[in-house]
């Protein structure tokens, strides 16, 4: 008797099925993945420490133009005892 009964009843583990709204978890707006984030040490004037700098690839690469662009644009303005313009 008792096998009978044990056949019959749906397994404890199994969730209730329902045929109602979907839950909360499908209705929520799914996030984005997070930008990797490459880090550097970089130094700090007038200190012997060194900070920590995160940024993502595509920020890296666009400071590194922007440097790179600033230095052609410092190029030409030298002045100095080292440079052709400057006489020491």
């Amino acid at each position: 008797m008792l096998a009978a009964a044990a056949a019959a009843a749906p397994p404890p583990s199994a969730p209730p099925e329902t045929s109602a709204a979907p839950t909360a978890q499908s209705a929520a707006p799914v996030e984005k993945a997070k930008p990797k984030m490459v880090c550097e040490e970089a130094p700090q004037i007038g200190s012997h420490f060194k900070r920590k700098v995160c940024a993502t690839p595509e920020d890296w690469e666009a400071r590194r133009l922007r440097d790179q662009q600033e230095m052609q644009r410092m190029g030409g303005q030298a002045t100095g005892c080292n440079s052709a313009a400057g006489a020491c």
